[in-house]
């Protein structure tokens, strides 16, 4: 059978291209961080919903399975995927893989593989690189890559991080409904010397949530906003709120992010970001490369 990816992982499809298995990429989600070269030759399946425009009357089950986005049904089908990547979906919809397969095949997707991943640590970003890598039989590839990304980060963190201070630090990736983020971004702040106020997934605050240490540090930042979208944004912030969740006793320093940047956890992505919090938690005109491009700070 022809090997036909469909990544609606902007994650997966950069692990992809890491892997020199671009050349089975049938389509991918339009969030990718590819080259433009790369773009032109493979067809889109997502777009974000335009809040101009009514939604669909009613989502297929099939739709809500695949993606937060608007997925083209038609085009994806006309694509006849051997596989379809994506990424926190069954966690999200409580499905098993034989069961989504299933309703896939019942829209129009027969003999379709659905792989889902879902890293909560850096650690299970390296093992899905792997078993992406296991999948398409470049475990080789996949291995080397891993050690090279592990190695990469091992220098990143001893110039970039902090040895003494550990500021306490939160990461808010979405509101007004605050949310914030932990997954593997948690084990990067642990990594830069840190301590994350979130550790396990992502989890979304409410006023009788409790949390044993106040931040000193907020990072704010939509993983879909760049930095300009994010610092307009953030003006919607209830920061009060925040404060009052936490207990804040001292009005804790907020910085911006780049969203795709600072939340992309390729290899590459996952080395930019502790660069960013390593940056961040200095707040030091030596250590400011990224300053301005990828992180900002944003006035108390």
């Amino acid at each position: 059978m022809e090997v036909r990816i469909v990544s609606l992982s902007a994650w997966a499809t950069q692990i992809l291209l890491d892997l020199d298995l671009d050349h089975w990429i049938a389509g991918c989600s339009h969030d990718a961080l590819i080259p433009p070269d790369v773009r032109t030759a493979v067809p889109v399946i997502t777009r974000p919903f335009d809040p101009a425009v009514p939604e669909k009357e009613k989502l297929s089950l099939t739709e809500i399975l695949l993606s937060v986005w608007d997925v083209d049904m038609e085009k994806l089908r006309e694509l006849r995927p051997s596989h379809i990547i994506t990424e926190g979906m069954l966690h999200l919809s409580g499905f098993t893989a034989e069961e989504a397969e299933e309703i896939l095949e019942r829209d129009g997707l027969p003999g379709c593989r659905l792989l889902d991943y879902y890293p909560l640590t850096p650690e299970d970003v390296f093992k899905d690189i792997e078993e992406v890598a296991r999948t398409f039989g470049s475990e080789k590839k996949g291995a080397l890559l891993v050690e090279e990304c592990r190695q990469t980060m091992k220098k990143t963190v001893k110039k970039y991080g902090v040895r003494r201070g550990s500021p306490v630090m939160g990461v808010v990736r979405s509101w007004p409904s605050l949310q914030l983020a932990g997954r593997w971004l948690s084990g990067l702040i642990s990594m830069t010397g840190g301590r994350p106020v979130v550790l396990g997934d992502d989890m979304f605050i409410h006023p009788d949530s409790y949390f044993e240490e106040q931040p000193d540090i907020f990072i704010v930042g939509s993983p879909y906003a760049s930095l300009e979208e994010n610092r307009e944004k953030i003006h919607a912030l209830e920061r009060e709120k925040l404060f009052s969740v936490f207990g804040c006793e001292e009005i804790p320093s907020f910085f911006v992010v780049d969203g795709p940047v600072f939340y992309d956890h390729s290899c590459t992505g996952l080395n930019t970001a502790l660069k960013i919090l390593g940056e961040i938690m200095r707040n030091d005109p030596a250590f400011s490369e990224r300053k301005g491009v990828y992180w900002d700070v944003v006035e108390k």
